[in-house]
Parts: structure tokens; sequence; C-alpha cells
């Protein structure tokens, strides 16, 4: 926005008129300063959107002026707010036109330009009244004739002819002249509102802004409004002070996980503080300096859009022709009447003529077309104006017996209410409007920091196009450093992170953070959007002293339950249901002279469960965290072992085999009444073997006889019963015959062995879902939440828990 420069106002003293209008140069007048309304506060929001006060001091009734580019116009009319704090008003704010300069222009009666005179502005005005007054005190009132070029020495002379009361010409020399003054009012507006426009296009792509005042005295006014603003930035500093940190680790880690009373206390021991530093930068491109402004910076995503208020805005209104009348046919003369008996006419019978509708209700169907185009108001009065068209043809078609006159009458009356009466329109409240919309509002503690504003305490100072790093946030930090490491992120090395907890009271918005330890430069960061309470963890360097190598191992556990024809199993099916354990041995090398404070994370799977395992320190969406404290020049092995399912599915019909069946009794996986049953099943298995290999046989064979009797019936085709060929042909019949008899012979057997297969497999069927068993075992079953951990410095505690083995397998029978 443009600054609002220091203006001069014209007074006028004594009698005259304030609306004369005075040249520049060409007479005196009384001035005072127009305030010139300098920014006192800001607010800078993330959304892109800049708050911005004024305040100043105004005398009496006056205006004042304030400039905004186009582009900010539409933020300007929507949210500008004027005050009189002292008991005045504002009475009106005026805004400059968006139309072009030469648009503007072409609409006077007088143009000038950059190098125009004031003999080029009186060539314009021949026939306006002035009032010219010269340097000795002669005084001249006439209508502007012309102006004439008199050659002289040594420069020519310019005189100003005028009509003096309509009776006589007379020549005043320009150069006498002390001042001029208009007398046509319409001459005046012209000449102010064309020096305004002039003077407003000096001021590239600004508009004007007038706001009026009325009261008595001096006078607070302010006036507040919003415009597109560079987002503000945020950037942070770490002071760390290595002992404390380290204090504040220990504490930390001896309360596994460091609640935040015991970190406050291990701090206060610490030589010197940590502090922790949030500064904010803002950029000011306006045209104007900021000069002891309160600033304060807003977080955030509020809503903010862009709406077109600036440019003038028409509503297309509804064409409704004239209806035009048809001119009488011209008037003929009356011809002679003949004289009738009425005793021998006949009685005439009367027709009822169809009018044609009025062209009005035509008008109105035209209107229904173009419905969808128009604007609410636009459409209510076309529903309106067809409900009276329709009103009008139903009461024509109710009067018919009322004749020509009673259709006249129906007609002038629906004139009548379409011309002077309307639909009443529902009044509009605001406090209406506001209980017609119904509000939900929910807030959530988590959330209740997503909007936020910090206030800068002292005032702040920005030249104009200038930008400036303003501290918003300086305390004692109370955190640690420490260590975690990620195979995905550094496969060798952990990363150094600063681990804190948010206890500043405000949320942190997200930015670089630069850290310093012990006065040295230790490395950058970015730190993400912390709200008060929450942990934070910043990676900032590489602990390239610690050097973390990890290797797997898997075993097989043993079954640990066994289990056939559950009810909610498919019957025949023997499940074993057991174990894969699954190690992740990490060995940690610090080769530091100082301990680490260490997480581990491990990768978070659903089908992985933690057994024989400490139970983890904090758990992510995507990893879960060991914590442990690797001493100084120590090595640590740090065991996770998970376990996985490794079930096992065999079915006793395809699968089971006399050796597997004696293995799985062996083993207790099954009883001896399930090895009963399924010595059945391989007998019946074996005997539906051997009956599908006969059947095989037998089709063959059907087969087989088949293919003679098709090429027996070939041959008898080609034979006839001519002598010679009879014999033949009665030997031939005779085979097909016999083949015919093997064809079905072997095709009864085929059928027969076919029904004996299915009567087995029904029998087999039968018996499957009587076989039910159930082990469970006590072998094989991991143990949780057994510690995996060995450091070489303490005593070693055991890897793996051996499981116990049991005596026998505990089995329930069904």
């Amino acid at each position: 926005m443009e600054k609002p420069k220091s203006r001069k106002a014209e007074k006028k003293s004594g009698d005259e008129s304030s609306d004369n209008a005075t040249l520049g140069g060409l007479g005196g007048a009384a001035t005072e300063d127009v305030p010139s309304f300098p920014i006192r506060k800001v607010v800078m929001a993330k959304n892109g959107i800049g708050y911005f006060e004024r305040e100043d001091e105004v005398k009496g009734s006056s205006h004042f002026e304030l400039f905004f580019k186009s582009s900010d116009m539409n933020d300007v009319l929507k949210s500008l707010t004027m005050v009189d704090t002292q008991g005045g008003v504002v009475s009106s704010v005026s805004y400059e036109s968006t139309q072009p300069i030469e648009k503007q222009l072409s609409d006077l009666s007088i143009s000038l330009n950059e190098t125009s005179t004031i003999r080029d502005l009186l060539a314009q005005v021949k026939g306006t009244e002035i009032n010219v007054e010269t340097i000795t005190g002669r005084l001249v009132t006439g209508v502007v004739v012309g102006l004439e070029t008199v050659p002289s020495v040594p420069v020519a002379k310019y005189m100003l002819s005028l009509l003096v009361r309509g009776e006589s010409l007379q020549t005043v020399d320009l150069g006498q002249v002390k001042k001029l003054t208009f007398l046509n009012e319409s001459m005046r507006d012209d000449l102010k509102h064309l020096l305004n426009v002039l003077l407003q296009a000096k001021k590239k792509d600004l508009k004007s802004v007038t706001a009026f005042t009325k009261g008595k005295g001096a006078r607070k006014v302010i006036a507040s409004y919003i415009v597109e603003a560079p987002v503000w930035k945020t950037s942070f500093r770490l002071l760390l002070n290595s002992n404390k940190a380290a204090a504040a680790s220990e504490a930390g880690a001896a309360s596994e996980g460091g609640k935040d009373k015991d970190k406050d206390k291990a701090g206060e021991g610490g030589a010197g503080k940590s502090v922790f530093q949030g500064w904010a930068l803002v950029d000011n491109t306006q045209n104007e300096d900021w000069v002891n402004v309160s600033l304060s910076i807003v977080a955030g995503q509020s809503n903010s859009f862009v709406y077109d208020l600036y440019n003038p805005r028409f509503v297309k209104r509804i064409d409704v022709k004239v209806v035009e009348e048809e001119s009488l046919a011209p008037p003929t003369l009356e011809d002679t009447v003949v004289q009738h008996d009425l005793d021998t006419l006949e009685d005439a019978k009367s027709i009822q003529t169809n009018y044609a509708r009025p062209s009005i209700a035509r008008a109105s169907a035209r209107a229904q077309k173009k419905k969808k185009s128009m604007p609410m108001r636009e459409e209510k009065e076309c529903e309106s104006i067809s409900r009276r068209s329709r009103a009008m043809s139903e009461e024509d078609d109710c009067d018919e017996e009322e004749g020509f006159g009673g259709y006249g009458e129906a007609r002038s009356s629906a004139y009548a209410s379409l011309s002077l009466e309307s639909e009443p329109v529902a009044s509009f409240s605001m406090s209406e409007a506001a209980e017609s919309v119904e509000v939900h509002t929910e807030t959530k503690s988590s959330e209740a920091a997503d909007l936020f504003q910090y206030k800068i305490s002292c005032p702040v100072c920005v030249n104009r196009n200038q930008s400036a790093l303003v501290p918003f946030l300086i305390d004692e930090f109370q955190g640690s450093k420490i260590a975690v490491y990620n195979k995905n992120v550094r496969s060798k090395n952990p990363l150094s992170v600063i681990w804190f907890k948010n206890t500043f009271g405000v949320p942190l918005e997200g930015g670089p953070l630069t850290i310093f330890e012990d006065g040295v430069y230790a490395g950058e960061a970015m730190l993400p959007d912390v709200k008060p309470k929450q942990d934070a963890y910043v990676p900032y360097a590489v602990e390239l002293k610690c050097i973390v190598t990890e290797e797997e191992q898997q075993e097989l556990r043993d079954v640990y339950s066994a289990q056939v024809g559950q009810s909610y199993y498919s019957p025949g099916y023997l499940y074993l249901y057991r174990h894969r354990i699954k190690k992740t041995i990490y060995i940690v090398e610090n080769k530091n002279d100082k301990q680490i404070d260490l997480f581990i994370e491990h990768p978070k799977k659903p089908s992985h469960e933690l057994v024989e395992t400490a139970a983890p320190d904090k758990t992510t969406d995507h990893f879960i965290r060991f914590r442990l404290i690797v001493p100084a020049g120590g090595i640590n092995k740090f065991v996770v072992s998970e376990q996985i399912g490794a079930d096992e599915v065999y079915d006793l019909v395809t699968s089971a085999t006399p050796e597997k069946l004696d293995a799985w009794l062996a083993k207790r996986y099954i009883n001896k009444e399930v090895l009963k049953q399924g010595q059945k099943i391989l007998d019946i298995n074996a005997e539906i073997k051997r009956l599908r290999f006969e059947y095989n046989l037998q089709q063959e064979k059907v087969s087989a006889a088949s293919s003679d009797v098709r090429r027996l019936n070939d041959i008898l085709s080609v034979l006839s019963d001519k002598v010679g060929q009879a014999e033949a042909r009665n030997f031939f019949t005779e085979q097909v015959g016999q083949a015919r008899k093997l064809e079905q012979k072997f095709s009864s057997e085929s059928q027969q062995t076919n029904a004996k297969i299915t009567k087995l497999e029904e029998e087999r069927t039968v018996l499957l879902p009587k076989i039910v068993y159930k082990a469970t075992f006590e072998v094989g079953k991991p143990k949780k939440g057994a510690s995996a951990t060995e450091t070489s410095e303490a005593a070693k505690s055991p890897g793996l828990l051996s499981p116990k083995a049991s005596s026998g397998a505990v089995a329930t029978k069904k």
C-alpha cells in the first residue's frame, strides 16, 4: 500500500464560497495538513493475508485519503473498518473507479495533458462565464469569447476577449491576470475531477480511498483492513549446554522414559543453561515504512479467499416488448334500413367467439424459456407473471355467460392486478439468516493449538521493501541429546537427535533449527510442528563414533497345539500350530569418551509379535523403539526376538500314509482312535484305487467293443442282397450282434465298478467328521517380557529362554 502523504487542503476565508476553483499559482488560500494515518499495528498470517491498522488525529469535519494497489482493492472493500473513537462518525467512504484514465477523461468537457498551459485551458472554455482580477486591481466578469495573440517585442502578448453583460467585448492581457475564477459550477466540477484524475494517473497502479468524517474538535480515527501479504517464516536456534543435556539424559534413563519432573531436577544441577530461540522472518513488501508498529504473527490455516467487489456488477433484466394494437378499419356510412315484418323473421342463434390470449401471457412464456439463465429475483417475477396469466385464462373459461362485456371486465381487472399488484416479498433480517444456519462447533484439546498467535512485546521497525528477523520465543531449553539408530536411514551409525517436550506454553511452527553445542556449531535440522506438551525428536547429525552392526537368526519351535476336525475347521485335516522365532541381534560399539543414550528403531510388522524381549520404550506407526545406555568405550548386544506363525496343514485323505500316521502318533499329534480311523481311510483309499484301475480297464474294453461295432457296420453298409454276397452279409450281421453283446457286458461291469467307488467315497465322507481330536503341549511356547540384552562390562544374561519340555502331551479327546 502507498503511504498516505500529507496533503494541503484549500480553505477559503471571508465570505467567498469554498466551491470556487482557484488555479494553482494564481491565487492565495489558507491551507492545513491532512492526516497521514501511519501504520500502528500489523498482524501477519500463514494464509497469505496481512492485517493493518492505522491511527491518526482528525479535526472537525474533514477527510483523509489512503492508497491501495488495484489488486488489493477487493480485499480492502471486503474488510475495511473505520472507527471514530471520540464521538464523531465516519459518514462515508469513496473510492476510485475501475475505468481506465482515458475513459474517465473522455466524459469531461475539457482535457489537459502534461504540456497543457492556461492558454490551452481557456481555448476550451469558450462560452463559460469567468471572473478576472488583474494585478492592477481591475475586476472583469464576462463570457469567454476567445484568446488572441498580439505581436509584441520582446515577446508576444495574449489577450483574453470577454463578452461583458452581453453588450460589449473587452480584452484583458493574460500576463496581467492575478486571479481567474470560473462562475459555472459544472465547469468547476469538471476541472476539479480532471486534475484529480491526472494526479491519480501519476500514482502507478494505485487507487485512492477517501473517508469523510463528521464531528467536533480533535479526535482519533482508526482504520483497519486486510490485504495480500507474504507468508511469514520461522527459524530456530538451540544453544545446547552438553553438561545439562547429559544430566537430563541420565535422569530420563533412570526413570525409564524420563518424567518431566525428573528432567527438571536433573537440569538444575548442570553448569549453565541451554537456551531455545524462535525467530520470525517478516517481509515488508509495501511502499511504506513500518515505524514502531505493534507486530503479531498468526499460525494456522484459516479461511481466506478473493471476492470481486471492486468491479461494477449489472443484472440482466427482462425485455418486455410493447404490445401494438391493430388500427380500426375505415368506417362506412349507414345504409338504408328495409322495413321487415318481425313476425315473419326467425330467431338467430348466438355464436361464442374464442378470443386470442393476451400477448403478455406469451411474453411470460418466452421468459420462462430463459429461466435457467435468470437471477433468482427475475425468476420469481416470471413465475408471478405466469401464475397471473393462468389465473386470467381460468377466469375467461368460467365467464362464458357474461358475453363480450364480461370478458372485457375480467381482462381489465386482470391487467389492473398485473400492473398494480405484486406478490409480497419476504423481508430479510440478519437475525433470521443467522438462525436459519445450524452451526456445530466441536473443540478438541489436541486441536486447540491449530490456530495461535505470537505477539511481539516490543515495537518493530521495518523499512519498505525490506525484511526483518523478529524474536518471538527465548526460553530455557529442557531436553536431552540422544542417539537414534534406524537401519533404513543409515546402516552403520545412529543419528544425533535432540529429544525434548514442548514446555514453552506455545506451539512451535515448523522450520529450520540450527544447533550450537558448547558454543560450537553442531548441525542443522528441520523442526516439525510441535504442539504444547508434545514430544519431538529432531535429528541433526551422524554419530560417527558409534557403530551398530545387525545380524538375523531364525529358529523353528516345536508344535504347541494339534487339532483335527473341530467345528470351525474343515473335516479330515490335521492342523499343527508352531512358531518361527526371528532374532535380530544389534551389536553397538561406543567409541566416544561419554556414554550414549541410544534408541534403536526396530521395524514394526503386524504379523510379528515380540517375545523374550524387554518392553519397548516408545511405539510409533512404523517402528518400536528400544532404549539402552551404552557406556563410554563399551560394547552392548541387544536381541529383539519376534515370533511368526509357522502352522502346518495335512489332508488325511491325500497326505496321510502309514508312516506319517505312526510318526504323528509318536509325537502325540494324534491318538490311537485317530490312528484307527486314519487306517480305515487308508484301506478305503487303497480299495478305491484298485477299483479305479479296474474301472479304467473296463472302459477300455467298452471302447474296443464299440469300435468293433462301428467297423462291422461299415462293412455291412457296402454289402447287398445279391447272389454271392448274401453269405458274407449274414456272417457280418452275426458278428455285429456278438460285438454289441460284449459292449453291453463291459459297460454293465464298468457301471457296477463305478457304483462301488461312489459307495466307498460316501463311506469315507461320513467317516471324516467323526475324527475329532485336540492336543496342547507345553513345549515350544515362547515366553514374553524377558530381557535379552548383554553388555561386555556386565554379567551376561541368557539369550533365548529354552522352552520347558513336558513329560507328555496334554490331550483332550472328543
